[in-house]
């Protein structure tokens, strides 16, 4: 743990990698609110941007818990997550490897311009059961508020 609260969620392929944080509430104060902002560090091939947008509510986070460790248990149920706001994607290209993009907030200013959503390939392994582990943490500090959209 670090000095501001659990661990980041880390994925990574050697080349690319993607930190992410759960900075907190986007309504800190809301009692029916569930939108969480995220912190995200990318370093993509040789780019490099962060990124603090309110992404991910949490119901979304807790399925993407869910849907990583069933990657790697072989029985995923889906071939992404389902994401309301499209600033953040995750998917599964085939049985070894998903990919997650960044689009809207989430992404750099040179994407933006482009009109590309930029993202990179992950090998479905043990590292996306540490990764949801981490995000576990993360979530547990961070309780549902409201009801699922």
């Amino acid at each position: 743990m670090n000095d501001t609260g659990p661990d980041p969620m880390v994925l990574e392929n050697g080349r690319s990698r993607f930190r992410m944080t759960i900075a907190g509430y986007q309504f800190p104060r809301a009692t029916e609110d569930d939108w969480l902002i995220v912190r995200g560090e990318v370093r993509l091939d040789d780019r490099e941007w962060t990124f603090q947008d309110p992404s991910l509510d949490t119901f979304e986070v807790a399925r993407l818990i869910h849907w990583l460790e069933a990657l790697v248990s072989g029985v995923p149920t889906t071939d992404w997550v389902d994401i309301v706001e499209p600033n953040l994607t995750f998917e599964r290209l085939n049985t070894a490897t998903i990919r997650v993009s960044f689009w809207a907030e989430s992404a750099p200013a040179w994407a933006k311009a482009s009109g590309r959503r930029p993202g990179f390939d992950i090998p479905v392994g043990p590292n996306l059961m540490i990764a949801a582990g981490q995000l576990r943490t993360q979530l547990a500090r961070f309780p549902h508020r409201g009801e699922e959209g």
